[in-house]
């Protein structure tokens, strides 16, 4: 009797082995997974730069850039002799024709030839020995110039004019660029909740390398200042509506208001606040993660091409890594700023 008791104990035990088994094994495939995991967590540290700058002149050119397809430049119908008969014909539709090459014969041993570079896009002849009419043609597309469509914002479509120069840059190359011009600019636009844009028709010429359908993207000069104080973007700090930068005299650092005017990648205008000579300090912030390095936004004023609206806010704080000898917010030392 005792035995037997014992014995079901036992099993009893066994059973609840075996079930803990699994639920063990699950626990310890979760306890490395989330080792694993923990390993290949991402991790950001910042680093901050500090550089003092002196204050330039130089040329600040606000550009304007938009992607596009190539198209090809016009769409026509070749009309043939209605005098002759139609021979032979020396094309097959999507073919490639350059200029002056021949596209069919008459029976008479005239030729139709191609008047610029095209595509057959498709062809209506009759017979061979029958006589043409108005209803054969052959339809071509114009390839020795091209066309893109772009859109450009409400904001920036006032800044451009006909036969304006754009720069155009294949995107399975950017290293190789053709000169085109703006000719053709819509006068109504498209409305979204972002903002309206227009349509503009760029055209270039074909170098012959150029294929419709290529992706491309295009540069536009808008704006251009010659021999302007400027300091790198990331010298201006923003606080709300004050704009301001650190001065460098020797040993004190102070805040100085400043008004900010064109810029590009990489400088600001100022109007007002600095002169040529003085020093400012420049801090950029950038952030790496651990398994995948990446850069995130610097420290200061707004992005390319912006001006003194639209910039982010960067905050009025004191930035971590300054050195001592800092004088405070120090006031303006030109005037204030009036945007």
């Amino acid at each position: 009797m005792k035995r037997t008791r014992k014995n079901k104990v036992i099993n009893i035990i066994k059973k609840g082995i075996i079930k803990l088994i699994p639920l063990i094994i699950v626990g310890v495939a979760c306890f490395f997974i989330g080792r694993q995991i923990g390993l290949n967590t991402d991790t950001t540290s910042s680093n901050v730069t500090i550089e003092d700058v002196a204050v330039e002149t130089r040329t600040i050119t606000k550009t304007l850039s938009a992607s596009g397809q190539i198209k090809e430049y016009a769409t026509k119908k070749l009309s043939l002799d209605t005098d002759n008969k139609f021979k032979v014909l020396y094309v097959e539709e999507d073919d490639i024709v350059k200029k002056g090459q021949k596209i069919l014969k008459y029976t008479n041993g005239e030729y139709l030839k191609a008047p610029y570079d095209l595509i057959i896009t498709e062809i209506q002849t009759p017979k061979s020995g029958k006589k043409v009419t108005d209803s054969h043609y052959i339809k071509v597309s114009r390839i020795d110039k091209l066309k893109v469509d772009i859109s450009v914002n409400e904001s920036e479509i006032t800044s451009l004019s006909l036969n304006q120069k754009v720069e155009v840059s294949l995107t399975v190359d950017s290293t190789k660029t053709y000169t085109g011009k703006i000719t053709k600019i819509s006068s109504v636009g498209e409305y979204s909740s972002s903002g309206s844009t227009f349509d503009v028709e760029v055209t270039l010429k074909n170098d012959g390398s150029i294929r419709v359908g290529n992706s491309v993207s295009c540069t536009i000069n808008i704006s251009e200042l010659k021999d302007v104080v400027t300091v790198p973007i990331n010298a201006v700090q923003i606080s709300g509506s004050r704009k301001y930068v650190y001065l460098v005299n020797g040993e004190d650092i102070s805040e100085v208001d400043v008004t900010t005017g064109l810029s590009d990648d990489s400088y600001v205008e100022i109007q007002s606040g600095l002169e040529v000579g003085d020093t400012v300090r420049v801090i950029t912030t950038t952030k790496q993660n651990t398994i995948r390095s990446t850069s995130s936004g610097r420290s200061g004023f707004g992005g390319s091409g912006s001006g003194p609206s639209g910039m982010p806010d960067f905050g009025g704080g004191m930035p971590s890594g300054m050195p001592s000898g800092f004088s405070g917010s120090g006031g303006s030392r030109r005037g204030p700023s009036n945007d």
